[in-house]
């Protein structure tokens, strides 16, 4: 579905990541990798620091045939998004121009879980790596904070389902593109 839009004549990209709280490393990086300059194939994308492990995992940009480093990127974010979300991000952040953050402070979840079974029939589920974005620092413990901060329950009777202009934060999202600024 991205590569449907980066082919077609657009100049803007809105990512929607509110309430997206799952996805695996890879699978951003793929992502992200078809949103950042070809020149950066290669590069990190991010790093994984283990805890009790010498080596850190690095993920690279991968080589794509088309991209879309070139438009204006909007990231629609929620105090739900976290994890892997926030990695990709800080990562766009941090390795284009024209990004820009929109919605709530995300949640703050900068590490991975492992799932270790007990000889007793439960499961534990420690922090055993940090996510850490394209630049190798570990992502804020309190969240990222919005470009243009926004709480898309602050006027309750514009809820509609994701995408439908009527909703607080597409009609913010389009008075921003617009103006440049949120609205008063």
């Amino acid at each position: 579905v991205l590569m449907k839009h980066i082919a077609a004549d657009i100049d803007i990209l809105a990512l929607d990541l509110r309430y997206c709280d799952k996805g695996t490393v890879e699978n951003v990086a793929a992502v992200a990798s078809t949103l950042v300059p070809a020149n950066l194939a290669g590069t990190p994308f991010a790093v994984v620091k283990r805890v009790n492990e010498a080596d850190d995992t690095i993920y690279n940009y991968s080589v794509q045939e088309t991209n879309a480093a070139e438009k204006q990127l909007y990231i629609i974010v929620s105090g739900y998004t976290k994890g892997v979300p926030e990695l990709l991000t800080a990562s766009l952040k941090n390795s284009r121009e024209n990004v820009y953050v929109i919605g709530e402070k995300t949640a703050g979840a900068n590490v991975l879980t492992e799932s270790f079974l007990s000889s007793y029939g439960f499961s534990i589920n420690p922090a055993t790596a940090y996510l850490c974005s394209s630049d190798g620092e570990a992502l804020p413990d309190d969240g990222i904070t919005p470009d243009y901060p926004i709480d898309e329950l602050e006027e309750i009777q514009y809820i509609y389902p994701f995408g439908d202009e009527r909703e607080y934060i597409m009609r913010n999202l389009q008075y921003i593109i617009i103006n440049g600024t949120l609205p008063q």
